[in-house]
């Protein structure tokens, strides 16, 4: 999503380099994740990068912003669709070992701690007096990670069947719905402008 929203404005189309993970299988892979480049699991598990690609591909038609950690769209119907992410990268651990070395268990050592991000926004041109519908899908290590999932099973590489028809339903989105009424009311203030 980081890379999409630097290129966004340059770009008319993009694509995946694969769709799943049997392309990567040999007879010596082993576990739920595999480390393949697919947007599925060998299993049919979706990834968090087939979830960012299907939010992108859910965004509106005319780009309103883009930034370091969101893109804001508008669809043809007027709905905004806002899409946050927040990109890290590697720890220097990462790079000290081996990538095909790096075990399950480790995953959370090659990413630096997880400090929170805000991203706050003011959507212009609201309707005063009005009740917006606001719709909410995450993918996060609480929410559909296969990686986190997995982790509940202690990384074990010989699931049963039924426990990985669990997994393939459990690692979707968490969805959510509210509603709020904009009051005619002055926009607030950022420090340094931003919003």
């Amino acid at each position: 999503m980081q890379k999409v929203s630097e290129i966004l404005d340059s770009v008319d189309l993009l694509c995946i380099w694969m769709g799943s993970d049997w392309v990567s299988s040999y007879y010596d892979s082993y576990g739920i994740v595999n480390g393949g480049s697919g947007l599925l699991t060998k299993d049919g598990i979706r990834k968090p990068a087939f979830y960012a690609m299907q939010f992108l591909n859910q965004l509106g038609d005319e780009l309103v912003a883009a930034g370091e950690h969101y893109i804001v769209t508008k669809s043809r119907f007027g709905s905004y669709r806002i899409l946050c992410f927040y990109c890290q990268w590697y720890h220097i651990r990462y790079f000290l070992k081996a990538e095909n070395a790096i075990q399950p268990h480790e995953l959370d050592r090659i990413f630096p701690e997880n400090e929170p991000l805000s991203v706050n926004m003011i959507l212009n041109h609201m309707q005063d007096e009005e009740t917006y519908i606001i719709k909410k899908k995450s993918v996060s290590g609480k929410d559909g990670s296969i990686l986190d999932e997995w982790e509940k099973f202690q990384f074990e590489t010989h699931l049963e069947r039924a426990d990985v028809k669990y997994l393939q339903e459990i690692c979707i989105p968490q969805l959510g719905m509210e509603k709020r009424e904009r009051k005619g009311q002055a926009a607030p203030s950022y420090p340094n402008g931003k919003t």
